[in-house]
C-alpha cells in the first residue's frame, strides 16, 4: 500500500452561506495540497452549515445524478460541480460535507467523495438527529471508495 499526505482541516461554516464557505474550502484545498497533501477532508455539514430542519431543503443539493429514471433526472447542485471542478483542477481528492437532497422529499446529512476525475459518491451518516425530523433519514450502507 502507499503512503500519501491526507489534510483534516476543521473551519467554521456559516449555515446557508454556501458560497461563503465553499471559499473557505477552496482556500484551505489549496493551502493543503501547496503542502503536499493528496487528500483534504472537511467536516459534515461544511458546505451547507449545521441544521436538520425542513428549512434546510432550500440549500440541500444532488450529489448523485440517478439516470435510472430519464424524467426524474437532475444536475449536480451548484457546491457538487464546483468541489468537483477544484479537485480536477488540483488532481487531488476533497471529503466535504452538505444537506444532500436524496430524493427530491428526504434529506441525508451527507460528505460528498470528489476525485480529479468526477464525484465519487457519498457517504451518508447512519444515524439520525435525537430529535428526530421526518425530512432527514438515516443511510443504510458504507461505502468505500478507492482513491
Amino acid at each position: 500500500m502507499s503512503k500519501f499526505k491526507l489534510a483534516a482541516v476543521t473551519t467554521r461554516a456559516v449555515p446557508g452561506d454556501k458560497a461563503d464557505n465553499l471559499d473557505r474550502i477552496d482556500a484551505w484545498t489549496r493551502r493543503a495540497v501547496g503542502g503536499g497533501a493528496r487528500a483534504v477532508c472537511f467536516p459534515a455539514l461544511a458546505v451547507t452549515g449545521r441544521w436538520e430542519t425542513s428549512e434546510a431543503a432550500g440549500v440541500s443539493e444532488i450529489l448523485k445524478v440517478d439516470n435510472a429514471n430519464p424524467a426524474l433526472v437532475h444536475p449536480a447542485g451548484p457546491s457538487v460541480q464546483r468541489l468537483t471542478g477544484l479537485a480536477r483542477s488540483l488532481k487531488t481528492f476533497i471529503c466535504a460535507g452538505l444537506i444532500e437532497d436524496l430524493d427530491y422529499y428526504h434529506l441525508r446529512n451527507s460528505v460528498g467523495v470528489f476525485g480529479p476525475t468526477a464525484c465519487l459518491g457519498a457517504a451518508a451518516q447512519v444515524h439520525t438527529p435525537i430529535e428526530r425530523h421526518p425530512t432527514f433519514v438515516a443511510a443504510r450502507d458504507f461505502p468505500v471508495f478507492d482513491l
